[in-house]
């Protein structure tokens, strides 16, 4: 099996035969090879951190966090993000593929286009919104990409504020569409409120209210 610069496989096995023979009966682990290629494709994006992690809080339990399609409760966002990028069961059952077969593929996806540990350099400049120095490292550890952060501080109008890494992750993750968070953040025009609002799960009741302030 050869994986292609364009991410593509090929393989020695004669798959349309292999197809024929499984519509009466047969079956081959080979037949599932697209659906584990699928799986771990889309694991090498979380790795990238080019696709959206499925991670969000838990609404009643606080400090608790969620991963779409798992029953995993995670103690934190950073376990979850984890698990998303790493864990070739849930990402096989993503696509009906093989999580042996899948795990085989990411291994060798990451040995061919890197494990992407760090955040590259070309996004340096936009440490300046995460208050940490390494703030920008905290949110990709967290699946986030550099290009989400700006999203969100354009998103809640930051300007040259910065906001912790926590709240990055607590906006990333919060599951409030992102216009209502705009929303949010031009009512109340003090970053404090907005976090306070999206925290407490408070953004119709803070939408619809006369009173801009949080109560």
């Amino acid at each position: 099996m050869t994986i292609e610069p364009d991410w593509t496989i090929t393989t020695p096995h004669d798959t349309a035969a292999e197809r024929v023979a499984a519509a009466f009966g047969s079956w081959n682990s080979c037949m599932q090879l697209d659906k584990s290629l699928a799986a771990a494709l889309r694991g090498m994006e979380f790795t990238m951190r080019t696709a959206k992690y499925p991670v969000r809080r838990h609404p009643a339990q606080s400090g608790r966090w969620l991963v779409d399609r798992s029953s995993v409760m995670f103690g934190s966002a950073l376990a979850a993000a984890m698990y998303v990028r790493s864990s070739a069961e849930w990402l096989a059952g993503l696509t009906g593929g093989l999580h042996w077969q899948t795990r085989d593929l990411q291994t060798r996806l990451i040995a061919e286009f890197g494990v992407h540990a760090a955040v590259p350099e070309r996004y340096d400049d936009m440490r300046e919104h995460v208050t940490e120095p390494d703030g920008l490292n905290l949110l990709w550890d967290n699946g986030i990409h550099p290009k989400r952060v700006r999203r969100i501080a354009r998103r809640i109008e930051l300007g040259s504020e910065r906001l912790a890494a926590r709240d990055f992750v607590l906006l990333a993750y919060s599951g409030i569409p992102g216009r209502d968070i705009s929303r949010v953040a031009r009512k109340s025009g003090d970053l404090a409120t907005t976090l306070t609002v999206i925290r407490d799960q408070a953004v119709h009741r803070y939408l619809n209210s006369a009173d801009p302030e949080h109560h």
